[in-house]
């Protein structure tokens, strides 16, 4: 893996600083960026008092200009605060998270952050980036509420992001959020999303049947999957008594689930009479749901035809 570690020629690292919220800071940190005509970003990711946050800003320093900025803006207002910003229209912008990710502001070089405990490392981090992309020198200061008492998770993000303000350790803090946060349960059976709506096995099918037809540059097939489902309660199963090993038996449920041709049909018909004997009924019907319509020889086959299968239908549903 090769990593680049050196940072742009001339740019300098961003001074961290964690700190309870005080507003003489904040008024000694905004006007240190006035006076040298930069500006500042201070992130407060409540968009319902927002406004009431700007409106203190602005009574604690009257001499800046500052307006506000968040997601639910209506679309055009966002962009014209943004654009007055970026031409240097007002000096403290109050935002939530939109500036994550975004236009480069190399004016901005001080940043203010709110509720810093309420944050995510990685987020934290993304943040910070947005400043200190000139050559003056940057200052973030990530602030906690007075006397709050921090859980051990918020403790170690601000620390981590302390410790990681030089260049060059971005991915040293990745790997401190992976152990803060851990890894998930990538290879264990719990699931979330539509994965799990699904299920494992006809997401990776699904999956597979995207793929293959993207390489064969048709339009995505997936007629195998929406099939008309009629519940007429038939007992088609691998019974006990045939396989009575859980973990054997799901094995060959899971067999059963990958069919696809005729030519995999054969060959699973005869492994399975190789290893195991006689097809049981339970399991001919099971199969015989899959390919409804395939007709087989009844010296080799276990398979019953559509009129069997119609015709046993009385005594099933007794059953």
């Amino acid at each position: 893996m090769l990593m680049i570690s050196s940072p742009p020629e001339n740019r300098l690292p961003v001074n961290t600083y964690v700190s309870e919220y005080s507003d003489k800071l904040i008024r000694e940190a905004i006007m240190r960026e006035i006076d040298r005509k930069g500006q500042i970003f201070f992130i407060h990711n409540e968009i319902f008092n927002i406004e009431i946050i700007t409106q203190r800003i602005k009574k604690l320093v009257p001499e800046a200009i500052v307006n506000f900025a968040h997601g639910q803006m209506e679309k055009n207002h966002l962009e014209k605060v943004i654009n007055d910003f970026i031409d240097k229209k007002f000096n403290v912008l109050i935002c939530t998270t939109i500036i994550e990710s975004g236009i480069d502001m190399p004016n901005v070089n001080t940043l203010i952050v709110n509720n810093s405990h309420k944050f995510g490392l990685s987020q934290l981090y993304q943040i910070r980036g947005r400043i200190g992309r000139s050559e003056k020198s940057s200052f973030a200061y990530f602030m906690v509420p007075k006397n709050a008492i921090l859980n051990k998770n918020s403790e170690d993000r601000l620390s981590a992001l302390i410790s990681s303000s030089e260049y060059g350790t971005g991915y040293n803090l990745a790997l401190r959020d992976l152990e803060l946060r851990g890894a998930g349960n990538v290879l264990g059976k719990e699931q979330s999303g539509h994965i799990n709506n699904i299920g494992y096995d006809l997401y990776n099918s699904l999956l597979k049947s995207a793929v293959d037809t993207l390489k064969k540059g048709n339009d995505l097939d997936l007629g195998f999957f929406l099939q008309n489902i009629i519940d007429i309660k038939i007992n088609a199963r691998i019974p006990d008594s045939y396989i009575g090993d859980l973990n054997l038996k799901l094995q060959i449920y899971l067999q059963i689930a990958k069919i696809r041709t005729l030519k995999e049909l054969k060959k699973f018909e005869e492994e399975i009479v190789d290893r195991f004997g006689k097809i049981p009924i339970e399991l001919q019907l099971l199969i015989q749901m899959i390919f409804p319509y395939k007709r087989f020889s009844k010296k080799n086959s276990f398979f019953l035809s559509i009129n069997s299968v119609i015709n046993l239908l009385p005594n099933l549903l007794k059953t």
